[in-house]
């Protein structure tokens, strides 16, 4: 993001940029053989549409090149409650996995609210998963 900022008296203007930095988040929890890390452009995530990156290697730290992979984004219900929304059960939002290199695969999704959001990815060959603590603003 691009902002312009006058300064009073000097008879000039400056161009600032504000950068994003991208953040690596850990699985809160992750078994098999696989080791996942998910990086997303800052944090905390904006509601609305996202893309997040999967990294997915082996023990050694080598890529793994696996193409069944799954991905689900929830909600809790007590999450739902502590913003206002009691009694609307769990939330839940799409999420599409692509692979773009041996190893790596971008999930896009839109999340309708903010919150602490859990991702729930999976893998069948290997047999593997994590989850990721996701925080959106």
């Amino acid at each position: 993001m691009k902002r312009f900022i006058p300064t009073l008296g000097l008879g000039c203007a400056f161009l600032v940029t504000a950068t994003a930095h991208a953040s690596d988040l850990k699985p809160t929890t992750q078994m098999g053989p696989a080791k996942m890390i998910l990086t997303v452009a800052a944090t905390p995530l904006k509601t609305g549409k996202n893309t997040l990156t999967l990294k997915v290697t082996d023990a050694k730290g080598k890529p793994l090149a696996t193409q069944d992979i799954k991905a689900k984004l929830t909600q809790s219900e007590q999450e739902m409650a502590a913003m206002g929304m009691a009694g609307m059960g769990s939330g839940s939002a799409k999420a599409e996995v692509k692979s773009t290199a041996p190893g790596t695969f971008e999930i896009s999704t839109r999340l309708p609210f903010g919150g602490k959001w859990d991702l729930q990815v999976s893998l069948t060959k290997p047999p593997a998963s994590a989850s990721f603590s996701v925080p959106v603003k």
